[in-house]
């Protein structure tokens, strides 16, 4: 969070132009943070299942998830950066570029929040479906944890599928940011069991 308060502070008074040319650099530096705080959230995940199915953790490895957690980390960083380049150019089209510049520094930090909460719920969910299949587990099951979660959600609690099917809700997992549906992964709570 720190570093979308740092971002907020330098946009609201960037020049519109020089930013949006800075962005291939700003979504490889973000890329590269994400992977790390990803790394250690999916072992998160996945200790969570070994601890309960394999507590020795024989035929799982931390490592073999860094590749997805590579590409999913420049993916977030990517749509971080594009969306917020979409609305600097926009901003840099108004008549009033400073006060424009300045909304959409504070709605960074706002946006920062939202992916963060997604992401977390992504990657633990694919740490744990990991650890998972390496433990030989094949059925997963959803179940909600919120007061007030999605109906799609809520309708599929107690919902069991095999490991490698999606739900009804056409996630693999909670925050499954693959599946592209802000409306179904956006701020999750939702979790898996195994069997």
């Amino acid at each position: 969070m720190a570093r979308a308060e740092e971002q907020a502070q330098q946009l609201a008074t960037a020049d519109p132009a020089q930013w949006i040319t800075g962005q291939p650099e700003r979504e490889a530096d973000l890329a590269e943070e994400i992977v790390r705080w990803v790394y250690r959230l999916a072992q998160v995940g996945a200790w969570d299942v070994l601890d309960q199915y394999n507590p020795d953790s024989s035929g799982w490895d931390a490592d073999v998830m860094l590749a997805w957690l590579r590409t999913a980390a420049a993916t977030y960083a990517t749509r971080i950066e594009q969306g917020t380049t979409e609305e600097v150019e926009a901003a840099a089209a108004e008549e009033d570029v400073p006060v424009a510049m300045a909304a959409v520094a504070a709605g960074l930090a706002a946006a920062a929040t939202l992916h963060a909460t997604t992401a977390a719920a992504e990657v633990v969910s694919f740490g744990g479906m990991d650890a998972a299949r390496a433990s030989g587990l094949t059925r997963k099951t959803w179940h909600t944890s919120s007061t007030n979660p999605r109906t799609s959600h809520a309708a599929q609690n107690g919902e069991a599928v095999d490991l490698g099917d999606v739900f009804s809700n056409g996630l693999r997992y909670p925050g499954d940011y693959a599946a592209g549906d802000v409306d179904e992964t956006a701020n999750c709570n939702c979790y898996l069991t195994y069997s």
